[in-house]
C-alpha cells in the first residue's frame, strides 16, 4: 500500500524513509488518537517523535494486536517518524 495523508485517519504503512508531518500539515495537526495495528512480530516497535523527543513508544507484545492512545485534540506541529521508527504494521492518526 502507500501512505495517505489526505485521508482521516492518516494511514501510514510504508516506512522506507523518514516522515516529517510538517511536510503534510504545515500548520500542525490536532490529534485525537493514534493507533498502531497489524504489527507482525513480537518485539517490533512503533516510535513517533516530536523533534527529538519521544511522543509515542509502543512495543508489540502479541502479533496482530492493536494499541491505541487518545489525546482529545492535542495540537502538534513537529511530529516525525524515523525510517526505522516502525518495525511493522500500520499507524492510524485521527485528527481534525
Amino acid at each position: 500500500m502507500a501512505n495517505n495523508f489526505s485521508h482521516n485517519p492518516v494511514v501510514i504503512d510504508t516506512f522506507t524513509s523518514a516522515i516529517d508531518f510538517v511536510d503534510y500539515f504545515p500548520g500542525g495537526i490536532k490529534i485525537y488518537s493514534i493507533q498502531w495495528v497489524k504489527a507482525t512480530t513480537v518485539g517490533h516497535t512503533c516510535i513517533i517523535k516530536t523533534n527529538t523527543n519521544v511522543f509515542v513508544e509502543w512495543e508489540c507484545a502479541v502479533a496482530k494486536e492493536k494499541v491505541e492512545h487518545y489525546y482529545g485534540g492535542i495540537h502538534k506541529n513537529d511530529l516525525k517518524i524515523d525510517a526505522s521508527g516502525v518495525g511493522s504494521g500500520t499507524v492510524l492518526i485521527t485528527y481534525r
